[in-house]
């Protein structure tokens, strides 16, 4: 059979390239319009969460506080901070913001590089 076969793919070379060179348009065709609308049409964005993880619970602590939070930013310039004296000036400067934000409700971890 597959002898056969064989024989008549060689026999029929260029029969063969346009048959498959069809199917493939076919099909690409098929894939692309489909029924119902075209490919890309039916695709949509998904949720790309796994629900159960971390990065999930965090994602759904952060949709529930949208919009009740105030985003703050810090910038120190010009500041050694190989320098112990410095290190305790940043400390002391920052303890009142600090518990502060233990004392809010909703945080359940924060971290400091202090």
């Amino acid at each position: 059979m597959l002898t056969w076969l064989a024989r008549r793919v060689v026999k029929d070379a260029w029969f063969v390239v346009i048959t498959w060179a069809i199917l493939s348009a076919t099909l690409l065709a098929t894939a692309l319009v489909g029924s119902g609308g075209g490919l890309f049409s039916r695709l949509e964005a998904g949720s790309i969460s796994i629900p159960g993880t971390e990065s999930a619970a965090g994602q759904q602590i952060l949709d529930s506080l949208a919009g009740d939070s105030v985003p703050v930013t810090l910038l120190v310039r010009r500041v050694n901070l190989r320098d112990t004296e410095h290190q305790e000036k940043i400390v002391s400067a920052l303890a009142k913001p600090r518990q502060e934000l233990v004392a809010m409700s909703g945080v359940e971890g924060w971290w400091t590089p202090f």
